[in-house]
């Protein structure tokens, strides 16, 4: 199968998000699609490049949660280097 191509094109626009949905057949759950920026923004604009996974939407929240697990672990694990640091302003994290 060739790989599919993903299409749309949106702006970034600074203090706004975009957000977007792509319907996929079942057939091409677990479909790695592959995007570019569509058209010459600047700086780095080749590798402005995209990969997305096709999952269902009971995979896309199990995904979602353990996302949210690993940002509060990596919060707990900064509030302790900060309280460490305050106590000894001098010692390194």
């Amino acid at each position: 199968m060739v790989d599919p191509k993903l299409g749309g094109k949106f702006d970034a626009v600074p203090g706004y998000s975009n957000y977007t949905w792509f319907k996929v057949p079942d057939r091409l759950q677990g479909a790695i699609f592959r995007g570019q920026c569509a058209e010459l923004c600047g700086r780095n604009h080749a590798n402005m490049i995209a990969h997305v996974r096709a999952v269902s939407p009971a995979a896309f929240e199990r995904y979602l949660t353990s996302k949210k697990a690993q940002i509060q672990a990596a919060d707990a694990a900064a509030a302790g280097s900060r309280r460490k640091l305050d106590r000894n302003p001098q010692a390194s994290p």
